[in-house]
């Protein structure tokens, strides 16, 4: 799964069984959750720039989200509600790194129950 990564160039590619997911922007303070062409082109030109492919995939289906980020990621339990676990601010990361998190969380869990 590539990932590049500089400010304001956040680039990936996600392979799935029947298709893949090709992202993403990571503009600050942009809390706009409409597709917008200009982020499709530029998208689709960071993939063809990175040499994944030579020329522009068929589109399935174009989904916008926000990602939250911090200065650091909060995975910790909920002061006041002990049944709450918190495990945000991945920023434009957070799918990529969902699996390190459920594992960790599991671990957790497990000694906690021991």
């Amino acid at each position: 799964m590539p990932i590049l990564q500089k400010k304001g160039a956040l680039s990936y590619l996600i392979n799935r069984s029947d298709d893949c997911i090709i992202g993403g922007t990571d503009y600050e303070n942009d809390w706009n959750t409409n597709v917008e062409l200009s982020d499709t082109k530029l998208i689709f030109k960071r993939l063809l720039m990175g040499g994944l492919s030579q020329e522009a995939p068929e589109i399935f289906e174009e989904i916008v989200g926000l990602r939250p980020k911090r200065s650091c990621v909060r995975f910790d339990f909920d002061e006041n509600f002990s049944n709450v676990f918190h495990n945000y601010g991945h920023g434009g990361a957070g799918f990529t790194v969902a699996w390190g998190c459920a594992i960790e969380l599991a671990e957790i869990f497990y000694l906690k129950v021991k």
